[in-house]
């Protein structure tokens, strides 16, 4: 038969370990807790121990570290009317955690879509042989753009980087075509100069 006292020693431990798990986080030096106390952001908490009121403090997890979101293959239409396909990445970090929590729902989503509509804005001012020439202005750009936004958020966009720009098909057969004839033209400039050399020896 199962002694009462044993089994309440039990319960009570479990219901202590179950209280003090809820009442005590260890925050890691690059997260902080942003904790809500009956509903109400009393501010965030860490690194170290960070000590709760149990079942009334609800603690939302936010990392500070540097992060990226991939966004791939966004078709955008230039100047010319070139249809071209972008792959471009987002890099962020929370600077006020707070903010981070209560002033959007998912900053990293609300961040992606921003940059979509303002890709497509940028490449639209500009001709496909821009585009194709100054990757670097239209990541500056869009860096610039983005962190606008997302400063009163808590969110630094601290790059933009895009990796990938895909012209249209006959775009790339020309421009292949255009490689192809300059190594050949280069081929035969240094068989001219081979030749000329050896007939002044």
């Amino acid at each position: 038969m199962i002694d009462l006292g044993f089994l309440f020693l039990g319960l009570a431990l479990a219901a202590l370990a179950i209280v003090a798990s809820a009442a005590i986080k260890i925050v890691p030096e690059y997260q902080r807790l942003v904790v809500f106390r009956l509903g109400r952001c009393i501010g965030e908490r860490g690194p170290g121990f960070v000590f709760l009121i149990p079942f009334v403090d609800r603690p939302v997890r936010v990392d500070l570290r540097e992060s990226f979101v991939t966004e791939p293959k966004q078709v955008c239409i230039t100047k010319d009317n070139a249809p071209i396909s972008i792959d471009f990445l987002i890099y962020w970090r929370v600077f006020d955690a707070t903010s981070s929590v209560i002033k959007v729902v998912n900053f990293a989503g609300a961040a992606e879509g921003i940059a979509t509509t303002t890709l497509r804005a940028v490449v639209g001012d500009l001709s496909l042989d821009d585009v194709l020439a100054k990757r670097e202005r239209i990541n500056e750009v869009l860096r610039l753009k983005l962190d606008e936004v997302t400063d009163r958020w808590g969110v630094k966009v601290t790059a933009v980087e895009i990796s990938e720009i895909l012209p249209p098909r006959e775009v790339q057969d020309a421009m292949t075509r255009q490689m192809s004839a300059e190594r050949n033209r280069r081929a035969v400039v240094t068989e001219a100069d081979g030749k000329r050399e050896a007939t002044i020896k």
